[in-house]
């Protein structure tokens, strides 16, 4: 019995085993099914990433051709230039096929990058942002076709224009960063890189959670002059200038030098005047970004000075960015700010928030700005995706983003139209002549309303940007040009408003191209010492009314540094009028 009981036990163990048996061998056949299912997909995902791989290849080889092609044409179009029978329009021709490869080669690369999941280029703005670009070639174009204006979503910007924004302005030179820093602040909606558009002043409207503000972006400070373009050149007058060949050649650049220079200093000074906080971004701090700095720092105080309720007046808000966009490491960028920014301004470490909790969100990212003795706000950038870019940028970004949320100053901005009338206004003052510009009712360009007035380049000559260095005490003067002998010799009759003022010193210098007359000297005094004594103690109650005083240094543009100086006959014209002969003549040439 007990056998029998056995056997059947083991029996039944045989069977529960060989149950498990078959079960294990149908696990490994699922196990294998899987494991081909699974190789099949891998054989599809290498093909897939070799037809990638190919893909990348063909465009890397398309870019190459391109780009030699380019060279070639760039070549091309180099030797044909210089070509004295070449006329406008095979340069035109020219220039779109180039304009056409480099757009080619900015498509394959954004394919790539695609391709590769980077994103380097951004080339247009966004279709949902609105904006106003106005492209001011030259001052010499308004006498023709004017500044052309470039725009998208013309229905939304009326509102827009009805309220009360925050405006940011964004300057620098060339190549600094300005475009970046815009596209950072409008999350990525703003074009930027090397395809921005030159020679242009731009308003962008962002909104930034449910929150509009404004971007006012100027093409870059100290931007290539371009004498050589076609259409500026054949705007300039070349009777003005009467000199032999090579004279002629240089002087072909101080129409084109002259405009630059005004146009620049026009936008510059409309920034000024219609923002709220201006972001300066430096890329290699040189003496001409310290000179800028303090150029736009004296700008800001004049706008005090031309204000009638200066105590209520509100001035934007200056922030120096250092843009080290070709450094990569933290210790690199430290040592370049010491080293340059260090060396120029006296800088005191600040944190960039004074909430301790938002302060410290990330220890591993800067938490600093730094002051200098202007009161200047600087922060720092770096190359993007790199270990400077992410350890600076987040930082200066928060910081830029919650001074536009809290900023007070606003403004309700026509760009266009208050563009037109700042220009008419400046430039009327400094050609002093009477010019009204207007903004087209078919919203298509700013022209010269009109007709009768017309800028011609001996006018951009004379309006010097530094005619005056702004003193107390600014004389007012006048100049009359004369050219005798076929333009070989020049007199040129300067008269100076000098009531009650003393000249200490007079000379000829030479800069910038030209011939100046300097005058230095003292305007006297509205009351004596012993007057304000006597206010002191109580016997008079003195006010100077609109009257100035002090010293004062006259820089006034005469005519090309191409005529040498003669001699200079001073006479007293009476009614606190100074009159200056001045005599040129074209410097004889000495032949070895």
């Amino acid at each position: 019995m007990e056998s029998s009981n056995r056997l059947s036990q083991e029996i039944k163990k045989n069977e529960e085993l060989q149950d498990q048996l078959k079960s294990a061998l149908l696990t490994i056949e699922e196990l294998k099914g899987e494991n081909e299912e699974l190789k099949e997909k891998n054989e599809e995902f290498q093909k897939k990433l070799k037809g990638y791989e190919k893909k990348i290849e063909i465009i890397e080889e398309d870019k190459k051709l391109l780009v030699n092609s380019l060279e070639k044409s760039e070549i091309m179009l180099l030797e044909e230039k210089t070509k004295a029978c070449m006329n406008y329009e095979e340069i035109a021709k020219l220039k779109q096929i180039e304009d056409s490869q480099q757009q080619q080669i900015l498509d394959l690369a954004q394919q790539n990058s695609d391709l590769m999941g980077l994103n380097y280029y951004s080339k247009k703005v966004h279709e949902s942002v609105p904006f106003y670009t106005i492209h001011t070639d030259s001052i010499l174009s308004l006498n023709q076709d004017g500044w052309s204006v470039k725009s998208q979503l013309e229905n939304v910007i009326p509102k827009l224009e009805d309220k009360m924004l925050v405006v940011c302005s964004i300057i620098g030179s060339t190549g600094s960063g300005i475009s970046w820093l815009a596209n950072q602040l409008s999350g990525n909606q703003l074009p930027y890189g090397w395809q921005n558009s030159p020679n242009s002043i731009s308003l962008h409207y962002i909104n930034n959670r449910d929150s509009w503000f404004t971007i006012l972006e100027s093409s870059g400070l100290n931007e290539p002059i371009r004498a050589c373009q076609a259409k500026i050149s054949k705007l300039s007058d070349s009777q003005f200038y009467q000199n032999d060949n090579d004279e002629q050649k240089i002087l072909s650049y101080q129409t084109p030098y002259d405009d630059s220079n005004l146009l620049e200093h026009l936008k510059l000074l409309y920034i000024i005047h219609h923002t709220g906080i201006i972001l300066y971004v430096v890329g290699k701090f040189t003496q001409i970004e310290s000179e800028n700095i303090l150029r736009i720092k004296r700008m800001i105080k004049d706008i005090m000075k031309t204000k009638t309720a200066a105590k209520s007046t509100q001035l934007p808000q200056l922030i120096i960015i250092h843009n080290f966009s070709w450094l990569k490491t933290v210790s690199h960028v430290q040592q370049e700010f010491k080293k340059s920014v260090g060396r120029v301004f006296s800088l005191e470490e600040q944190a960039l928030f004074n909430n301790k909790l938002k302060a410290h969100e990330n220890c591993c990212l800067n938490k600093s700005l730094w002051k200098d003795e202007f009161g200047f706000t600087h922060l720092i950038t770096a190359t993007e995706k790199t270990e400077a870019g992410n350890y600076y940028n987040p930082g200066t970004l928060n910081f830029l983003f919650s001074k536009l949320d809290c900023l007070e100053i606003k403004r309700k901005l026509s760009f266009c139209s208050s563009f037109a009338d700042f220009c008419s206004q400046e430039l009327s003052n400094r050609i002093g002549m009477d010019l009204l510009l207007k903004y087209t009712p078919d919203k298509s360009k700013i022209i010269i309303s009109n007709k009768a007035s017309k800028i011609n380049p001996p006018q951009l000559f004379y309006a010097s940007l530094s005619n005056v260095v702004q003193m107390k005490f600014e004389p007012k003067y006048s100049t009359k040009v004369e050219t005798l002998n076929q333009g070989q010799e020049a007199v040129v009759v300067v008269e100076v408003e000098l009531i009650d003022s003393s000249i200490d010193k007079k000379s000829i210098v030479q800069k910038q191209g030209k011939n100046y007359l300097v005058i230095k000297g003292l305007k006297r005094q509205i009351f004596d010492e012993e007057t304000k004594q006597r206010e002191n103690n109580g016997k008079f109650i003195l006010n100077k009314g609109t009257r100035k005083e002090g010293n004062y240094s006259l820089n006034i543009p005469l005519v090309s540094s191409c005529m040498k100086y003669d001699k200079i006959i001073s006479e007293d014209q009476g009614f606190g009028v100074k009159r200056f002969i001045i005599y040129f003549k074209k410097e004889e040439e000495k032949f070895l």
